[in-house]
């Protein structure tokens, strides 16, 4: 099977262990809670699922089944919620963290988000109360995109934030457009995580640079900014992620 510009060349469909729910890493797991989304990016790597234009999210049935599954399975110790984007749901978001709270096997949560700025006042004050430590992963990819005020009620309510971004051709392949995110982010509490090679998802090649040109502009950035500001560069395959040197 030739998975280079496939619509599901990082294989999630086929880690869908129970609906909802993929299981590709190690002791982490992806929690679908919506494939629903406020963005919409055109260089979305689940695009075959997500912007279809109907509004889905997992039942509370589903979501206890997943719950169910995670707890049974006692060597998943993180769990990772994203969608589509998880935010748009918050009463089923503020569900699935009460769960959670009760799984003693899990003791990392992340929510994966580019609409940070949804963030609902109620589950936010869950943040503070959960257990385990809740990273809050946002995507950025320009520095227009940093909105200071919703980033601080994040790191108020206790959440740890951190950031991914994706090398996308004629938006932010340039040493000075991501020296400024970069430092912009941390300057807003927020740890620059990764940098990811666009996909090879199908309908996606025209976003993509060769990783030797993202290489070259990372070795630049590098030069210009704080070692605390520059995230790892990654390349996701259909078998792991790769940490490009």
């Amino acid at each position: 099977m030739n998975l280079k510009y496939n619509t599901d060349p990082l294989l999630e469909d086929k880690h869908e262990v129970i609906k909802g729910l993929i299981w590709k890493y190690g002791t982490r797991v992806l929690f679908e809670l919506t494939l629903s989304c406020d963005s919409y990016c055109p260089h979305c790597c689940r695009m075959r699922k997500v912007g279809s234009g109907k509004q889905y999210y997992l039942s509370k049935t589903e979501i206890d089944l997943a719950i169910d599954y995670i707890a049974t399975h006692t060597d998943i110790n993180e769990v990772i919620i994203s969608g589509g984007d998880p935010l748009i749901v918050p009463d089923y978001l503020e569900y699935v963290l009460k769960k959670l709270n009760d799984l003693k096997n899990v003791t990392i949560i992340r929510i994966h988000t580019k609409a940070y700025w949804l963030a609902k006042n109620n589950w936010l004050g869950l943040i503070k109360k959960q257990r385990q430590p809740v990273y809050i992963c946002i995507q950025f990819n320009k520095a227009t995109e940093i909105d200071a005020k919703n980033l601080k009620r994040l790191r108020v309510a206790g959440a740890i934030l951190l950031s991914q971004s994706v090398f996308i051709k004629g938006l932010n392949d340039d040493v000075e457009i991501l020296s400024k995110l970069f430092t912009k982010l941390l300057e807003n509490g927020v740890k620059p995580y990764y940098i990811y090679h666009c996909d090879d998802v199908k309908g996606l090649e025209k976003y993509q640079i060769s990783i030797e040109k993202e290489k070259e502009i990372l070795n630049e950035v590098r030069q210009k900014i704080s070692g605390l500001a520059l995230p790892l560069h990654v390349v996701d395959t259909a078998t792991k992620k790769i940490i490009v040197i």
